[in-house]
């Protein structure tokens, strides 16, 4: 097979927008498209390789697969090492154990199976996830399993055409689009939705080389990068991905390919520059992610520019030192005299897997738990978030969708409704006021402002908990109390019940303020009971939880226990505040959170004994519940028996 060094230098710009989009660059905002184009050339080079073998008639599937691990599981393996004991030193258990469960789903070629299923409300965020860019890697592995099973039957039948692959691709970007309307973390982490950009590169490989004249040739390379490019620079977190938006840099990486054999203007990837980075590129991808989470994990914040050229630094030096003294040795290509043979290989790769699973299932078992500080060693489940929180979530003890604090009481009523940080305030209500029975309504992620409009985030027993609060309330006239995640819903449509068409123009804070007290006015009429409305709780201010925080072993100066009430994520829920009392003068009671869990500068994330207040990144824990609640108490926000002024 004729070496090409442009399909190189498109390995280096794919490699450099993936970079690029992950040290933060705002240029480059669509830069995780690189990925799609390493897809397409992978299934370039793979397709080649095979049909290659098959035509010359020693084609072996175990040589195939050998190949692979040559080419794949060195430096995976290095990279996972490394990752995982610089984690058991600076991660808190709670990274560790995810780190340690993600670390075997990358050994086992399902790291995109195991991050599609533990995406979810309560997962941790992406900036913890040191091995989430091992995901693309388990979509190609599982290619591999599937391609030349099928490529070597379609040749014995003299079916290995364009006829065939078409039909191919075109259902699996179909199947994208469904997926994507569906369950959008499926279609991004798995293979069904991603299938066609992999066989599109095999497509090239039936297409030959192209036989167009220089004009054309020169014309289709340059569109193909444009079609790069452009995405890459267009593209945002926002855009609606994979499916077909993901058919533009597909094909663009195709025409490159395509038209690059034959085209001059393709010296502009072959250049020595471009095609030492595509080189290193497979190395490249492995490290950048973990080094830009871990030392982002490590002083708990973005980096700052000098940082980032100096974890930018970092990176290449790593990937070069990966390439040559882990993946070359180990490569059919290349340096002969320092490739390990077969068996040796095997022998290697199973003995450091075999040493690897110790510890790693050691940190997946509980996060090493031992190395938390001892003022929190004594909270159950420090290594496991998701029993974290609902051992000490602030709702715990509240049922959906319906609770009370004090059932069966005969005790005055008061209702709450809301999402799960309304359930949250569970805990505080029940312990703080036991004279009132609160009757709380709150299913997860449920706008419960109005009795007609909703948002498409709500749970699936957000309708009916909807309709029966309203219809109780009616029957059953008292006070009401709301509380929402008011910014998980500013920007989402907002829409009638009974009309799906009718949709409300409430997006940006302003809008979204002025709907909620506009329909507030109408519950507020309609019972005939007044309404206290609590605005958005502060959260932590940073991107894992205050327990997650607190709990690492090997801490910078950062302050766990506060946090930093100019970040965006705490200050854009103060403004909302602001805006939403403004909204309801006249209409409805506000009080403020921040009144009860900040001062002038920061907002507290534990408690003056040292207890959380959150028990993941937002939801109130036991006790800020109880702090919140009973700082409203003793301030008097809670008597509710007159009639706000209409």
């Amino acid at each position: 097979m004729r070496y090409r060094p442009e399909v190189d230098g498109l390995r280096a710009v794919a490699v450099t927008l993936v970079l690029l989009f992950h040290l933060g660059s705002t240029t480059v905002s669509g830069g995780f498209i690189g990925v799609d184009v390493f897809f397409v050339i992978s299934g370039f080079l793979i397709t080649s390789k095979i049909l290659h073998d098959l035509e010359k008639g020693h084609f072996s599937i175990t040589e195939f697969y050998i190949a692979r691990i040559r080419r794949i599981a060195p430096a995976l393996l290095a990279t996972i090492i490394a990752t995982c004991v610089i984690a058991a030193l600076i991660y808190s258990p709670a990274a560790l154990k995810e780190l340690a469960e993600s670390a075997f789903s990358a050994i086992l070629s399902v790291s995109n199976i195991y991050f599609w299923q533990t995406s979810g409300y309560f997962d941790a965020a992406a900036d913890t996830k040191a091995l989430l860019h091992t995901w693309s890697l388990g979509v190609e592995e599982q290619f591999y399993f599937i391609w030349p099973l099928l490529l070597v039957w379609l040749f014995r039948h003299k079916l290995v055409r364009p006829v065939v692959f078409l039909p191919l691709i075109i259902a699996s970007t179909v199947a994208a689009e469904i997926i994507l309307q569906r369950d959008p973390t499926a279609a991004y982490f798995l293979l069904p939705a991603r299938f066609s950009e992999l066989a599109l590169g095999g497509l090239i490989v039936l297409a030959g080389t192209s036989q167009h004249g220089a004009r054309v040739r020169e014309g289709g390379f340059l569109l193909g990068l444009l079609l790069i490019l452009v995405p890459a620079v267009v593209y945002t977190q926002e855009t609606r991905f994979p499916g077909i938006t993901a058919l533009l840099p597909c094909l663009g990486a195709g025409a490159v390919i395509y038209f690059g054999s034959k085209a001059a203007s393709a010296s502009v990837l072959s250049n020595r520059l471009c095609v030492f980075v595509g080189k290193i590129s497979y190395s490249l991808y492995l490290v950048h992610w973990p080094v830009i989470v871990m030392a982002k994990y490590y002083l708990m914040r973005d980096l700052n520019a000098a940082e980032t050229m100096l974890a930018a630094g970092a990176i290449l030096l790593l990937s070069f030192l990966s390439y040559r003294f882990v993946e070359m040795p180990f490569r059919r290509r290349g340096m002969t005299s320092f490739r390990i043979p077969t068996r040796p290989l095997l022998i290697a790769v199973t003995a450091t897997l075999a040493v690897a699973c110790l510890p790693l299932t050691w940190a997946a078992i509980d996060g090493m738990a031992w190395r938390s500080p001892s003022t929190l060693r004594e909270l159950r489940y420090i290594g496991e978030p998701k029993k974290f929180h609902s051992a000490y979530y602030g709702g715990h003890s509240c049922k959906i969708p319906r609770c009370e604090t004090q059932p069966g009481s005969g005790k005055a009523t008061i209702y709450l409704l809301g999402d799960s940080h309304a359930r949250a305030l569970a805990e505080g209500l029940k312990a703080e006021i036991p004279e009132v029975n609160f009757i709380i309504y709150a299913p997860s992620a449920c706008l419960f402002v109005s009795e007609t409009y909703i948002t498409a985030r709500g749970s699936a027993s957000c309708a009916e908990a909807r309709r029966d609060a309203f219809n109780e309330i009616k029957k059953h006239p008292a006070p009401v109390l709301i509380h929402q995640s008011w910014l998980g819903h500013v920007e989402l449509p907002v829409y009638s019940n009974k009309d799906p068409s009718d949709i409300l123009d409430t997006r940006g804070p302003e809008k979204f303020a002025r709907f909620v007290a506009d329909q507030i006015d109408i519950l507020r009429r309609d019972s005939k009971t007044p309404v206290l409305v609590v605005g958005a709780v502060p959260m932590s201010g940073m991107t894992v939880s205050p327990v997650d925080c607190a709990t690492r072993p090997l801490k910078t100066d950062f302050d766990c226990s506060r946090g930093d009430r100019s970040a965006q994520s705490i200050a854009s829920k103060e403004e909302f505040n602001k805006r939403l009392k403004a909204a309801l003068s006249g209409i409805a009671r506000f009080t403020d959170p921040f009144d009860f869990l900040c001062n002038d500068g920061s907002c507290m994330n534990f408690t003056a004994g040292g207890k959380p207040v959150y028990s993941d990144n937002g939801h109130l824990s036991i006790w800020g519940s109880r702090l919140l609640i009973s700082g409203m108490r003793d301030r008097g926000y809670l008597v509710m028996q007159e009639q706000p002024a209409s």
